[in-house]
């Protein structure tokens, strides 16, 4: 293995070049052949996003991705020029970083960039660690210089306090309290005014970079701790990916109704805060039918109400004597189910907590789903009352007879076969499944198939034999066909 690195190595540092000025460059296509991409076009699209990393950290794209023409010999003997793009060893990371980590190549590349990146680190933090050391090892020394003169001059130490405060004064422009007091009053002004700050996801990315910082300014041998120091670059390096993700979330238009809302406008988790606060029995209906399901807006939405239901049951707004049920229809979508990519997926959690401690607190969950093989067993096994309909599938029905150990064969048997409006109820509550009729509701569902006898024109079997030849047929009120 570390022969392997040490040869991917000396072959990614024998591709570099030097322009006239000594500028260290690699060109993008034979890169391209070292991180293992066969077609141009595909790294194109890679270099394109770590322009955009590049852009985003503060740096210029020009100063480290240089368009320039390459001449290559083609099979006849002539030569053509080809695009091809100088990089810095930036550039290269920034490529490495945003390419495909599947591939043997760029995984190499991650990991000899973060190993290089480190030891640059380790050098810079033993390099200051070594100036901070002489220059106490200094101020010791200049300490004893300074209190001995003072104890020869005075003959005592009883007014070392008072020189050494005026010696911060001339140095610093003010006395040792003062500086004391103004690291105190800082933590307290911030203390006092946290829950007041506003709070803007959309200034996150930008508030991230800001924040990449050395802890002090000055240098070295004479830091200044009153102020932060300079933009740390490594610092940005490493939040790159998380920096890019922010910034594309807040230019999602899918997502911008719930990112930095209008405080005028009332929101979810305050009308679920006085809804457990309140003692009067009411009921709340959440009509998410206009949240877009693009960018996963809508599973994200139900998993935040569902960690503030769990949020207020465990601060005690939700209790015994308070108790809440909260009922949640085509549930398969919100259980068991991750979303994001590979580098940012996060689980919907919320509602199987709900399921599996919320009954401790008084918060108690209502599944509803047409896919119970979804449905996690951890989930399962705490519902202690099932209504089943109608199951088809072999793998839904399975999964019931796991979760109620009470159903035996013959009531299983009915499980395909029960008609609209029928059930079977199972769980502890009953000692054997009982099959029950559901009351037709006064207000019906709009859940009815489309009569497509009654909808579609009479002409329709006309226009089938027309177009039988064609392989797909699409019927509507308009009768159309694709080629």
């Amino acid at each position: 293995m570390k022969q392997q690195v040490q040869t991917l190595t000396a072959t990614f540092e024998g591709h570099a070049q030097q322009t006239e000025s000594g500028v260290e460059n690699w060109l993008a296509r034979d890169l391209q052949l070292l991180l293992g991409y066969g077609k141009w076009d595909n790294f194109q699209g890679v270099i394109s996003k770590a322009k955009t990393a590049c852009e985003v950290s503060g740096h210029a794209i020009s100063d480290h991705f240089a368009d320039v023409g390459k001449m290559v010999v083609l099979g006849s003997g002539s030569k053509r020029e080809i695009d091809d793009v100088m990089l810095t060893r930036y550039a290269c990371y920034l490529i490495a970083q945003n390419g495909d980590s599947r591939k043997a190549a760029i995984a190499f590349a991650q990991t000899y960039f973060a190993m290089q990146t480190r030891k640059a680190e380790l050098i810079e933090q033993r390099l200051l660690e070594a100036e901070r050391v002489q220059a106490r090892q200094k101020l010791s020394t200049t300490e004893k210089e300074l209190s001995t003169v003072i104890f020869e001059q005075t003959g005592g130490n009883q007014n070392f306090a008072l020189i050494r405060s005026k010696g911060d004064t001339a140095l610093f422009g003010r006395n040792t309290q003062a500086m004391k007091a103004s690291f105190k009053n800082a933590v307290q002004a911030i203390s006092s005014t946290q829950q007041s700050i506003p709070w803007k996801f959309t200034s996150l990315a930008e508030q991230i970079i800001e924040e990449c910082v050395w802890p002090t300014g000055g240098t070295a041998a004479k830091p200044n701790v009153d102020i932060w120091g300079g933009r740390a670059e490594n610092d940005v390096g490493h939040c790159l990916n998380l920096i890019a993700r922010i910034k594309a979330m807040v230019a999602n238009p899918n997502l911008k109704w719930f990112l930095d809302v209008d405080p005028s406008i009332q929101t979810i988790p305050d009308i679920i805060e006085r809804f457990c606060l309140s003692s009067e029995g009411r009921i709340i209906r959440l009509d998410l039918s206009a949240i877009p399901f693009e960018a996963n807006a809508r599973e994200i939405l139900v998993n935040a109400i569902g960690r503030k239901l769990l949020s207020c049951a465990r601060e005690g707004d939700i209790n015994y004597d308070k108790p809440l049920l909260v009922f949640i229809d085509e549930a398969h979508q919100f259980l068991n189910k991750k979303i994001g990519d590979e580098t940012s997926s996060f689980a919907l959690d919320s509602f199987g907590n709900i399921a599996k401690e919320g009954r401790k607190y008084g918060l108690n969950v209502v599944i509803a789903t047409q896919r119970p093989r979804d449905v996690p067993e951890d989930v399962l096994s705490q519902i202690g009352t099932l209504i089943v309909h109608r199951l088809t599938n072999e793998k839904d029905q399975e999964v019931v007879k796991k979760a109620v150990g009470s159903i035996d064969q013959r009531s299983a048997s009915f499980l395909p076969v029960l008609g609209q409006g029928e059930a079977l109820l199972l769980g502890v509550d009953f000692p054997f499944p009982m099959t029950v009729k559901i009351k037709t509701p006064q207000n019906k569902p709009e859940s009815r198939s489309a009569s497509f006898s009654s909808v579609w024109p009479m002409n329709a079997p006309k226009l089938q034999k027309e177009y039988s030849a064609q392989p797909l047929i699409i019927c509507n009120q308009r009768t159309a066909y694709v080629e």
